[in-house]
C-alpha cells in the first residue's frame, strides 16, 4: 500500500468518525454541536430531564454491550454532550473525571495534520485503556446516573 492509499484510508476513517458523531447527535435530538463544544449559554439552559435521559441511554448501552470498551465508548457518546452545569453539584467532579479519562488521548492519523476530533479522542483513549480502567469509568457513570436520576 502506498502513502496515497494510506492517507485516503485514514481520511475515510476520520470521515466515518465525523458522520457517526453527527448521526448520533441527530438521532437523539441532541443539543447543537457548537453549543456542546463551546459550552455556550444555550447549552446550559437544558433541563435536568435531558441529562437523565442521556444517562438512562448510557446505562442501557453499558448493560447490553458485551465488550466493555465498546460499550463504554458508545455510552460516553450519549453523555459527553451534557453540559456539566445541568448536573447536580455533587456529581460534577465525577462527570469531569469521566470526560477527562474518555478524552485523554489525542487521535493520531499519520501523514495528516492533527485535526481535533472528539470521537477520535474517545476512540484513541478507549483503544489504549486497560480493562480495569474501563470498568472504573463504567462504575462511575452508573454512580452519576443513580444520583442524576434519583
Amino acid at each position: 500500500m502506498n502513502n496515497h492509499e494510506t492517507s485516503d484510508n485514514r481520511s475515510r476513517g476520520a470521515d466515518i468518525e465525523e458522520a457517526a458523531f453527527e448521526a448520533a447527535q441527530e438521532m437523539h435530538g441532541s443539543i447543537p454541536r457548537e453549543a456542546a463544544a463551546t459550552g455556550n449559554d444555550e447549552a446550559t439552559t437544558l433541563p435536568l430531564g435531558y441529562a437523565q435521559e442521556r444517562f438512562v441511554h448510557a446505562i442501557h448501552i453499558l448493560a447490553t454491550t458485551a465488550d466493555i470498551k465498546r460499550g463504554l465508548a458508545a455510552a460516553f457518546l450519549e453523555i459527553q454532550i451534557i453540559p456539566k452545569d445541568v448536573l447536580p453539584e455533587e456529581v460534577r467532579r465525577d462527570f469531569e473525571w469521566v470526560v477527562n479519562k474518555m478524552t485523554s488521548k489525542t487521535p493520531h492519523y499519520p501523514d495528516q495534520v492533527p485535526v481535533p476530533s472528539k470521537i477520535g479522542s474517545i476512540s484513541a483513549s478507549v483503544r489504549g485503556m486497560h480493562r480495569t480502567t474501563a470498568e472504573q469509568i463504567a462504575k462511575r457513570i452508573c454512580l452519576i446516573e443513580a444520583i442524576v436520576c434519583d
